[in-house]
């Protein structure tokens, strides 16, 4: 897979400028270096904090759930055996999770 977009992970962060709500995506190596350097994205407009936390935990999920439909396809090509399945669906489960905030 050859990405033309930040690398990951990506992951929603608090920006203190915005009401302190998750409404930043920030990614790739720079994502400890501080805001500017690593951001993505920022959420907003006329959405209410919840729909932008919503939609910023959607995004920052992005790379992985690329990942995650590369290695779907794969899995369709060559079959996995049951230990194999069973770990990615415990992955799958993750990335929901890390999408919906837990929410499912």
């Amino acid at each position: 897979m050859s990405a033309q977009h930040t690398p990951g992970p990506w992951k929603a962060v608090t920006d203190p400028f915005h009401f302190n709500t998750l409404s930043t995506v920030v990614g790739g190596g720079h994502a400890e270096k501080g805001l500017q350097r690593a951001m993505i994205v920022e959420v907003g407009g006329y959405a209410g904090w919840q729909e932008q936390e919503a939609n910023a935990r959607l995004i920052s999920t992005s790379p992985d759930l690329l990942a995650a439909v590369f290695q779907y396809r794969d899995d369709l090509i060559h079959p996995l055996s049951e230990d194999s399945r069973e770990r990615r669906l415990a992955m799958v489960n993750e990335l929901i999770a890390k999408a919906t905030g837990g929410q499912q």
